[in-house]
């Protein structure tokens, strides 16, 4: 028997109820029933139970102490709830731009237009070399036809000549030295008198006064410069490639020709 065993048994053997006496030779309890052996360990304590009582006191030998059950451990409790969401943080620093993409492939060229409406035909223009009557042309090099009497004015070919020379050339190309009447017909020939003067359709003869122009149209305008005429024996006028005044000047000098064809 152990030590523990022994003091159990003391400890029984000691113990009186009331009423009871001690015969400490006998360990018996007078006047009571001999109590069974002593009370079984109490059995494991349910889930988180206390300890088994110990068993009553005996005159029989003391049982043994229940030894403690432990409880099995609880259960893991379920996961909480999921807590609200976190405030949004602030907004981070705008990133440096992006490098430019590529250019994109060319779009696929239209279809072709249907053509347009064809616009209206012109008028037909005047002929260059028609004057306004029948069979006069003004193709000569440098020609100019004016419109207000439909007579071309040109300058007469070749080398300068006499004031004679100068009506027969313009004879043979079917005109006649011009005959300038009007301030208007004056403005009109004076683009064409360049380089050197020219002789015109005017003229006279042993100082007599200035007759009529070669066609006889009478001699009523005049574009004199100042001083002029002033040659006083036979004299032949000529527009001056300077100014365009009129000058006389002997016959026989040289000079180009300026026609008209009528």
């Amino acid at each position: 028997m152990n030590a523990r065993s022994r003091t159990l048994l003391f400890l029984a053997a000691t113990a009186c109820y009331p009423g009871c006496t001690h015969d400490y030779d006998s360990f018996e309890i007078v006047g009571q029933p001999t109590p069974s052996a002593g009370g079984a360990a109490g059995s494991d304590a349910s889930a988180g139970g206390a300890a088994g009582q110990s068993g009553g006191a005996g005159s029989g030998q003391g049982g043994t102490a229940g030894e403690a059950g432990g409880g099995a451990g609880g259960s893991s409790g379920a996961p909480g709830t999921g807590g609200n969401p976190g405030t949004g943080g602030t907004a981070g620093e705008a990133g440096n731009p992006g490098t430019g993409g590529n250019p994109g492939t060319g779009g696929t060229a239209g279809e072709a237009g249907n053509p347009g409406t064809g616009g209206t035909a012109g008028s037909s223009g005047a002929a260059p070399d028609a004057g306004p009557e029948a069979g006069i042309t003004c193709t000569d090099p440098g020609g100019k036809l004016w419109s207000q009497n439909g007579h071309c004015y040109f300058l007469a070919q070749g080398q300068g000549s006499s004031w004679q020379g100068m009506s027969d050339a313009c004879i043979a190309a079917g005109a006649h030295l011009a005959t300038l009447t009007s301030a208007e017909e004056q403005a009109f020939v004076e683009p064409l008198v360049t380089g050197s003067d020219r002789w015109i359709g005017l003229s006279r003869h042993n100082n007599e006064p200035w007759g009529d122009w070669v066609t006889g149209e009478p001699y009523s305008y005049t574009n004199w410069n100042n001083g002029e005429p002033n040659e006083f024996s036979t004299s032949c006028a000529r527009v001056r490639a300077s100014d365009g005044r009129w000058a006389d000047r002997g016959c026989d000098n040289k000079y180009g020709g300026l026609c008209e064809r009528e």
